[in-house]
């Protein structure tokens, strides 16, 4: 008998169709979004020594600007609906302007704004400038009895409310659009001590009770120059030009108007 070879009729088979990939809702956007950057944050813990490579906590601080912008979006998508995401991007966007403020004034540009200021001060009239270098507002005050007691009660006492006015602030900044513009209005007086730190300590000869008393003294005018000098700073992009412009606005106030205040004040007395 011979082999049969049996002709097997091929019928087409229809290709599997694949059902059509779900359209992410904004939801889930928003969620594989921040949780992809939180999981990337992480995954950087890797990289060069825990306790000596700076890098080891930046994926902290990352997580917890994560963490903290998750809770406000939630806050705010209950709240205030769709109008909500769009409101918290815009307070988040002044948030970052005035943290990178601080940042540079604080860590990157100590030295450079006192050289502004002196070379802002500088481009007065030798006598004038002599002058002014000669006037002590203040005489030195009497030295107190140390007491170790006395001490804790007052460095206590300055934790406490140094915790309790930062705590205002932060509460504050949460409100949505006004919070970060009141937190900057807030921060007036000490904006306008710190932009003429060189002219109370270096030209002034003064030290920190005194300088203390001379802003009190002068309230209103620290108020005043710190509200608009705020304002400037909160301008996106602009603020790195109107940080320099304050410095030097800083140092012809403290001339022109704090001091033209002094001599006025002492020919009265």
């Amino acid at each position: 008998m011979g082999n049969t070879v049996v002709s097997e009729s091929r019928i087409p088979v229809p290709p599997i169709s694949e059902p059509p990939p779900l359209e992410p809702t904004i939801w889930a956007t928003i969620v594989m979004f921040y949780t992809e950057k939180t999981r990337l944050a992480i995954s950087g813990l890797g990289h060069g020594p825990y306790l000596v490579n700076p890098s080891f906590f930046f994926p902290f601080k990352v997580c917890y600007i994560d963490l903290q912008f998750l809770t406000r979006l939630t806050i705010h998508l209950l709240t205030l609906g769709p109008m909500g995401l769009v409101i918290l991007h815009v307070q988040w966007i002044m948030l970052s302007n005035q943290f990178t403020v601080f940042v540079t004034k604080h860590i990157i540009s100590p030295s450079l704004k006192e050289h502004i200021f002196r070379i802002t001060i500088e481009t007065l009239e030798q006598t004038k400038l002599s002058d002014l270098r000669k006037k002590h507002e203040f005489k030195p005050l009497p030295k107190m009895k140390y007491d170790p007691t006395f001490q804790v009660y007052i460095r206590t006492t300055e934790m406490m409310r140094s915790f309790l006015w930062k705590a205002i602030l932060l509460l504050t900044s949460l409100i949505p659009i006004i919070g970060p513009i009141l937190t900057n209005q807030l921060s007036s007086v000490k904006r306008s001590q710190s932009l003429i730190h060189y002219y109370l300590y270096n030209m002034k000869n003064m030290n920190q009770e005194q300088a203390l008393q001379y802003k009190y003294k002068h309230l209103i005018s620290f108020i005043y120059m710190g509200m608009s000098t705020g304002i400037l700073e909160m301008l996106p992009i602009f603020s790195v030009f109107t940080m320099i412009g304050n410095v030097v606005g800083g140092a012809l106030w403290s001339i022109e108007h704090l001091a033209v205040i002094d001599k006025l004040r002492r020919e009265g007395s």
